[in-house]
């Protein structure tokens, strides 16, 4: 558990009650909460639970039965882009004399270039753990996850592959996946719960009664703390609506009505002030111990969020340089020759290795170091 320890003034606390009280050095209050001798300041701590209230009670949502519990393997991953920008002049086909079409002109090969982006990338995702993939931007995160979530661009050209239980992704374990976007397809004028009944509609069974699918979906809106918010609509640019982290829960309840036994989550934490991205991830993290593999891209974690982490993929220029427990990257970074600095976020400084923004005393830079 999460603990603040905040320092209390008990002077300010008897002004504020109004009451006399005898301190240990012996100095009275008046009535008017004023000190009538001189009184050493003393402090006590305050235990705060952090979290405790926005997780909600997740205990309602159902644990993954082992039976259905999924390891994600990633093989040998690489993936090339159409480079749309490096390919020939749409005027080197046409005749300079007449700016019309030669059909004498010599024939120009029109494919742009292929580009990589990722390049062998190997990993592995036991039920119960969460993976962040972290790196600076550009460095194929998003590209890795919708590859992993069978998401991705019909142009992109992708080599080795991703396997689930050892074996492609199937049409039936497809609706055990829940994917959560960076940029969520909520409706504006619905409300939460409106929202929350429309996707339960169309994704759970059709065999399923209406009265399960309501109770599923009153379910998901108790767990995820969204009661105070269940009639309030989504809203946008033009309407005000719920907060920023209602719209992240509300888009992480969508998926959960289908209760999957995998999520993939695209920055999760985008435009969330700490403490509610934190709430986030601890979220993130009880879903996952009921048996749930949950794999999420984080851009710039804080130092809380970075230490609530399991696993960590980190990329930079789409080339994997760790893949193990986060807690033990600064050890391994360390043997390299690339120690933390004092007082320096230990994701921050990952991520400067990764943009290769870090060098030793010895005269190595991270350009060294992700080669």
């Amino acid at each position: 558990d999460n603990i603040i320890s905040m320092g209390i003034d008990e002077d300010q606390k008897a002004r504020e009650a109004g009451t006399p009280r005898v301190v240990p050095s012996g100095t009275s209050y008046g009535s008017d909460g004023h000190r009538n001798a001189s009184f050493l300041e003393r402090t006590h701590t305050v235990k705060l639970q952090i979290g405790q209230t926005d997780i909600g009670n997740l205990s309602i949502i159902e644990s993954i039965p082992p039976n259905k519990r999924v390891v994600v393997q990633i093989n040998a991953v690489s993936a090339h882009v159409p480079n749309f920008f490096s390919g020939p002049s749409w005027t080197s086909k046409l005749n300079p004399a007449t700016w019309r079409k030669s059909s004498a002109a010599t024939p120009v090969d029109d494919r742009p270039t292929m580009r990589q982006i990722l390049f062998g990338i190997q990993g592995r995702i036991e039920p119960g753990e969460v993976l962040a993939l972290m790196g600076p931007s550009g460095s194929g995160k998003t590209s890795l996850l919708s590859i992993m979530g069978a998401r991705a661009q019909k142009l992109m050209k992708v080599s080795g592959s991703v396997t689930f239980n050892g074996a492609p992704l199937t049409k039936r374990l497809k609706r055990q996946v829940g994917y959560v976007l960076q940029d969520d397809l909520l409706y504006e004028s619905l409300t939460v719960e409106e929202t929350l009944g429309y996707a339960a509609a169309l994704r759970l069974p059709r065999e399923m009664s209406a009265a399960d699918k309501a109770k599923r979906v009153d379910d998901v809106i108790t767990a995820l703390s969204l009661e105070g918010c269940r009639k309030t609509v989504i809203g946008g640019f033009f309407r005000k609506g719920i907060s920023g982290g209602e719209r992240k829960r509300t888009s992480v309840g969508h998926e959960l009505l289908i209760n999957p036994s995998i999520m993939f989550l695209d920055e999760p934490t985008s435009g969330l002030d700490s403490t509610t991205a934190m709430h986030l991830l601890q979220m993130l993290q009880f879903l996952a111990k009921g048996g749930r593999v949950i794999v999420t891209t984080i851009h710039q974690p804080s130092s809380r969020i970075y230490q609530t982490l399991d696993n960590l993929l980190l990329l930079s220029q789409g080339h994997c340089m760790y893949h193990g427990k986060a807690h033990h990257a600064v050890d391994w970074f360390d043997a390299l020759g690339y120690t933390l600095p004092y007082r320096v976020n230990a994701a921050d400084f990952i991520l400067d290795l990764a943009s290769a923004d870090v060098s030793t005393e010895g005269g190595r830079d991270g350009e060294e170091t992700r080669k």
